[in-house]
C-alpha cells in the first residue's frame, strides 16, 4: 500500500467517481507511488466499461490537483497503449486497496545493480554500512523492506525506489535500476 499519500482524502476527492456506474476502478500511480514526498500532482487512472460520454469527461477535467487518464477495460487487454504497462508495474487500484501486479499474483519491485569503484575507500566504507547496516542494526535496504540478492545488487519496494534514487545520486554512484515483476 502507498505509505506517502492519504488514500481516504484521495477517495474523497473522487467519490463521484466511485460511485459512476461506468468505472470498473481507479488506479493510483506515478510520483506518488514511488515514494515522491509531494508530488505535483497525483496520477490516476479511470478504467471504464466503455468509452466516456462527454458528461463524464467534464466531470474529471472539474477535479483539482489529479492528472487523470481515462482508459476502457477493451483499450486495457486489446491493443492496449502505453500507460497499461505503467499500471502493471505500479498501479494501485484504489477499489480494491491492492497493487494490479498483486491480481496476479505478482509483487512490483525494483532491482539495483551498482559500482563503488569510483569512491574513495572512506566513502565506499560509509555507503555499504548506510546500505548493508553496521553492528547488528538494520540497514537502509532492509528497513525499507528490500532484499539481497547479490554483492551490489539488491531488490526493493517501489515505494523506496526515491530513497535509492537520492541516496546513490547523492554519493554519485554508477547504479542501474530495473522494474521488476516477481511471483
Amino acid at each position: 500500500m502507498p505509505a506517502i499519500l492519504n488514500l481516504s482524502l484521495i477517495k474523497n476527492k473522487l467519490k463521484n467517481l466511485f460511485s459512476d456506474k461506468k468505472v470498473i476502478d481507479i488506479i493510483l500511480f506515478g510520483s506518488a507511488i514511488k515514494g515522491k514526498l509531494i508530488p505535483g500532482d497525483v496520477d490516476i487512472a479511470a478504467i471504464l466499461y466503455e468509452k466516456p460520454s462527454k458528461e463524464f469527461l467534464e466531470k474529471i477535467n472539474s477535479i483539482k490537483g489529479f492528472h487523470i487518464s481515462v482508459i476502457t477495460a477493451k483499450e486495457f487487454f486489446i491493443n492496449s497503449p502505453s500507460i497499461i504497462h505503467t499500471l502493471i508495474r505500479e498501479g494501485y487500484s484504489l477499489k480494491n486497496k491492492k497493487f494490479i501486479s498483486e491480481n496476479f499474483r505478482f509483487s512490483n519491485k525494483v532491482m539495483y545493480n551498482y559500482v563503488l569503484t569510483s569512491l574513495s575507500p572512506s566513502n565506499k566504507v560509509r555507503l555499504v554500512n548506510i546500505l548493508r547496516g553496521k553492528r547488528g542494526e538494520k540497514g537502509i535496504v532492509e528497513s525499507n523492506n528490500g532484499k539481497w540478492v547479490a554483492n551490489q545488487v539488491f531488490i526493493s519496494p517501489l515505494n523506496s525506489e526515491k530513497i535509492f534514487d537520492e541516496l546513490f545520486d547523492n554519493f554519485k554512484v554508477n547504479f542501474n535500476k530495473k522494474d521488476v515483476l516477481i511471483h
